[in-house]
């Protein structure tokens, strides 16, 4: 499990990726992947030996990455309103999407 310090788009984050071989020949790492785009992998190492904690390489975090309709600081999400302006439906709208965004990443980052 990896944990990432609270963050914000143009913050980025690495962490380091370890893993331990439980079979009795050395195993070779041929890819890390992820189907969310702020996470990347760098292999750093592939050859897993048996029973040794192996830093095999990095995880680079990049909340920018996220589609611009799940970045709450985007403003293709919310501009927010004028001072002075009266609400909208639509900005009220924009407004309780921007909070669900929210609300859905405070729900993650306590998984």
């Amino acid at each position: 499990l990896l944990q990432f310090p609270s963050t914000f788009p143009g913050r980025v984050h690495t962490e380091p990726i370890w893993a331990t071989s439980t079979y009795r020949a050395p195993v070779n790492v041929t890819a890390a992947t992820s189907t969310d785009p702020r996470l990347t992998a760098v292999l750093t190492n592939t050859t897993l030996h048996p029973d040794v904690p192996t830093r095999i390489g990095l995880v680079r975090f990049d909340p920018e990455m996220a589609p611009a309709d799940e970045n709450y600081m985007a403003s293709s999400v919310w501009d927010g309103l004028v001072r002075g302006s009266i609400a909208r439906a639509e900005d009220l709208e924009n407004r309780d999407r921007l909070d669900a965004l929210w609300e859905g990443l405070v729900a993650r980052a306590g998984t």
